[in-house]
């Protein structure tokens, strides 16, 4: 595991790769969606920090693009700080991978499957009920500038995701068994 510098909660900073531990994912849209804020397309999520667990400080001092968001609808409500992360296929392809539980072994304990998801098979992670999402590797883009500060900051990319989903009532119907036999 790298090194701790940053002090917080679940994040090791191993520039130019961030690695934080059961991370808070909001705002996903693998798909590109516009939702009329995204005219680009653009691919990507939000990881959120609760500062009373994270040195946001120490990350923004690091050069992360860290920003704040306030409701408009509900401004009385706590601001949402989050780590936006761009997901790129052309220059920077992740790896992401899909868990999902697959049955039971003969002692009873869970069997899992474990699946390399492309560019299109991401899309099923903008509604998929997520259960836990162990560890996310970022790594650094480049410079750009923070619209709500002016100064200099790293632009964040996935790097490598895992997705555990959660097994619904179907999945538990059947042991299946998608691997295809080599008979």
């Amino acid at each position: 595991m790298p090194r701790n510098n940053n002090r917080s909660k679940g994040i090791y900073d191993d520039t130019p790769h961030l690695f934080i531990e059961d991370p808070k994912v909001i705002w996903r849209n693998f798909r590109g969606e516009d939702y009329g804020k995204n005219p680009q397309h653009a691919k990507g999520f939000s990881i959120e920090f609760d500062p009373e667990e994270y040195d946001i400080e120490k990350m923004i001092a690091d050069g992360w693009n860290i920003k704040t968001w306030i409701s408009k609808d509900n401004p009385d409500a706590a601001p949402i700080i989050h780590l936006p992360v761009a997901v790129r296929w052309d220059k920077f392809p992740p790896s992401i991978w899909m868990v999902s539980q697959s049955g039971t072994k003969p002692d009873g304990s869970p069997k899992y499957k474990r699946t390399l998801m492309d560019e299109e098979s991401s899309f099923a992670l903008d509604t998929a009920q997520i259960v836990r999402i162990p560890l996310i590797e970022i790594s650094h883009g480049y410079t750009q500038t923070n619209p709500n500060t002016g100064e200099p900051c790293i632009k964040a990319y996935l790097k490598k995701a895992t997705f555990e989903l959660a097994q619904d009532r179907f999945d538990t119907l059947y042991d299946w068994d998608d691997e295809e036999d080599d008979e």
